[in-house]
């Protein structure tokens, strides 16, 4: 047989083709951070001018990061939208009091200043602060230099003192206002002629204060404290002053949670740019729970901090997507599920969401290993976004006793009856579960474990010993209870009247016994008895998911091996699904896929060729089938496939390369041509391609 020396590459393309949905390598290279006089103006105007007094250092951080105009736009609209006091009007009221802040400083504060008036310190307060509720001025007295106090109230609930005072001094005629300390420039700053006092010290502030109190006295009483009510009680100047001059500062910062800026820009590549700039908060929830078939399962839950619906003549809906990336800790992606879930509701239960939070919950099949588990939720009302992150170690089923967390829950309610579970269901019954472990004293806690192992490692549980103790380890309440056959098998489940316990923060704790009373395995779990009655508990939506043994969860686990490179292992996996739904045309591309990387084309042909002929066939069939025709040097055949893909799903890169080959060995110089160059257009940068192409051309000259 003739060979080509592209031949070579046909395997690095069969490997890019063989990998799972959702396969990769995550890590992405380092982002170029900018300096901001590398920015266009109007960038560098909005950061250092616009907004240098509000924004947070991590969102200043995120901004040099982004690394062209359109994020920049993007993010700039994400930062006002997380500062709109009322995102349901389409006037956001924050920025348009911010620009008219910056004008009144322009207008107003640069008089006696070489630059602008928001660049000096009374620009700088009012910018931040706003309007006083009252302002003094004192630029007519013979022995005091020009003052202004200001006086604040209503910022307390962002860590400012209930009522305070900003006073400003021009020390001379050359100089503009500025912002006056009591600790590093003290009383004697503001007297006129200080040389004139025969009791002035200027190292002794207390002198300085009594011959300012003799000649004005209000201002005497703000030289040594900004704070309302303590100007009477002091007698030296007060750290408590120089702690509000910092916390000023910060205050724009105690108004945003900062988190959204590095969700945008660790996302932005993979939510769309309606969704970017409208990150929420959330809570989550992940567990690994063992089924007794020995394969183990991740549980979720995610509670986005408002739901969003949409309403249309009395309807209300929206549409929830969830996309899962599981990643190894080498940064490989193992697993990727994306969901959508069509919500309508009825007008009592948006009533009830103004109130309750919404949880989506769910569950997924998991392979042995320690990952990185991301989840991003998008609401299509609304267009919001958020994000979930977790750890999670699935360990191997256990071959000595052993037990699953222990779960905590504010109720139960019966699971479904058939053999398709939900989340956090455990045999017929569905715990009801929130992020934070957070109790009403009306509700009853439930606490639920599994004891893990071979039958007759499990028998050696005798006792399971319950404990409350408090924030200081004390017993507030025990018991015990027997564990009989039943229990060994499946559940332990336990429930605690929360009336009984006062509000405050405690942990329950559980320690399993053998038949000697001696501890062979423990666990407990944080909880709090809220002060308030009655808790809000979320609207739940959980979709089942097939039975723990079924074929679909051997086709998940079997793919998830697959990307973690266990070829045998997931080659088994695969071919049960497909063995037991033969039919199923993702079973049939699954085993196919895993045949291919094993060097078996010829099976792995007889499992996928019924479905090219399907009614609605996958593009990896076509793909697939091409490639093992071309491996075996059927090369017609590996056209026709690659023909019909093209045909029927459009263009893709490692298809027009394979075709290309493929005509090339048939010595169809004018169709290899076609294919690499229509490769081209798609990716320039590809040395070997356009080195083949250029050789085609010569020949034909």
């Amino acid at each position: 047989m003739k060979k080509h020396p592209f031949s070579s590459c046909l395997f690095i393309l069969l490997a890019a083709g063989l990998a799972f949905a959702g396969a990769g390598q995550d890590k992405s290279p380092a982002l170029k951070k900018f300096k901001p006089e590398e920015l266009a103006p109007q960038y560098r105007r909005w950061l250092l001018e616009e907004a240098v007094y509000i924004i947070h250092p991590k969102e200043r951080d995120v901004f040099l990061q982004l690394q062209n105009d359109r994020e920049r736009e993007l993010f700039i609209e994400a930062f006002w939208k997380h500062r709109d006091p009322n995102p349901a009007t389409p006037v956001n009221e924050f920025k348009e009091e911010h620009y008219k802040r910056i004008a009144h400083a322009n207008k107003h504060f640069g008089r006696f200043a070489p630059g602008p008036g928001w660049r000096t310190d009374r620009g700088r307060i009012h910018i931040i602060l706003g309007e006083p509720q009252q302002t003094r001025t004192y630029d007519n007295e013979a022995e005091v230099v020009p003052v202004e106090i200001w006086f604040y109230q209503g910022f307390a609930e962002y860590g400012l003192p209930n009522g305070f005072y900003c006073v400003f001094y021009r020390k001379d005629e050359g100089s503009d206002f500025e912002l006056y300390s009591p600790v590093a420039h003290g009383p004697g700053k503001l007297l006129r002629h200080r040389e004139f006092y025969s009791s002035f010290d200027p190292y002794d502030p207390l002198a300085a204060f009594y011959t300012l109190k003799e000649v004005a006295p209000d201002i005497a009483q703000k030289s040594l404290s900004l704070i309302a009510g303590e100007e009477h009680m002091v007698q030296q100047p007060t750290m408590a002053s120089e702690v509000l001059m910092a916390n000023i500062g910060l205050y724009p910062h105690k108004r945003v949670k900062e988190e959204y800026a590095e969700k945008f820009l660790r996302y932005k590549e993979f939510v769309e740019v309606d969704y970017s700039v409208n990150y929420i908060d959330s809570q989550s929830l992940f567990a690994v729970t063992l089924d007794p078939s020995g394969r183990a399962f991740v549980q979720y839950l995610i509670e986005p901090r408002r739901l969003s619906v949409e309403s249309v003549e009395g309807r209300f809906f929206t549409l929830i997507e969830v996309n899962v990336r599981v990643s190894d800790k080498q940064g490989r992606t193992v697993f990727q599920l994306e969901r959508s879930y069509p919500l309508n509701l009825t007008r009592d239960e948006v009533a009830a969401l103004r109130t309750r939070p919404f949880s989506l919950q769910g569950m997924f099949a998991l392979a042995q290993g320690r990952y990185d588990v991301v989840m991003i939720l998008k609401n299509s009302a609304g267009k919001e976004f958020t994000t979930a992150e977790a750890e999670i170690y699935v360990p191997a089923p256990p071959t000595s006793l052993a037990m699953s967390p222990l779960f905590l829950g504010y109720g139960s309610r019966a699971g479904l009856a058939d053999s398709r579970r939900k989340a956090f269901q455990f045999n017929d019954l569905q715990l009801l579960v929130a992020p934070m472990n957070q109790f009403s004293p009306r509700e009853t806690m439930t606490a639920l474990f599994q004891l893990l192992g071979p039958e007759e490692e499990r028998n050696k549980a005798a006792t399971a010993r319950f404990e409350v103790l408090d924030e200081s380890g004390g017993r507030v309440k025990s018991w015990s209870l027997a564990l009989d056959p039943a229990l060994r098998s499946g559940f332990v489940l336990q429930t605690l009247i929360l009336e009984e316990l006062k509000p405050a923060h405690y942990s329950l704790s559980v320690r399993v016994e053998d038949h000697e009373g001696r501890p062979v395995l423990s666990d407990s779990r944080p909880f709090s008895v809220s002060s308030v009655p009655v808790i809000p508990r979320p609207l739940v939506h959980s979709e089942p998911v097939p039975e723990p043994t079924s074929p679909f969860t051997s086709f998940l686990l079997g793919g998830q091996h697959f990307n973690k490179g266990e070829t045998d292992v997931a080659l088994g996996l695969l071919r049960d699904a497909y063995m037991r739904e033969p039919a199923n045309q993702r079973y049939a591309v699954g085993y196919g896929r895993a045949l291919m990387s094993g060097g078996r084309y010829g099976e792995a042909r007889a499992v996928l060729e019924p479905f090219r002929e399907a009614e609605k066939p996958e593009a990896e069939v076509f793909e697939l089938l091409g490639l093992a025709y071309q491996v075996e040097g059927d090369c017609a055949r590996a056209v026709e496939c690659f023909v019909g893909y093209l045909t029927r799903f459009g263009s893709k890169l490692a298809v027009f390369n394979s075709l290309g080959e493929c005509y090339s060995r048939l010595d169809d110089a004018e169709n290899a041509l076609f294919a690499w160059e229509k490769s081209l257009e798609m990716n320039p940068d590809q040395p070997e391609v356009r080195r083949r192409v250029e050789e085609l051309k010569k020949r034909r000259r």
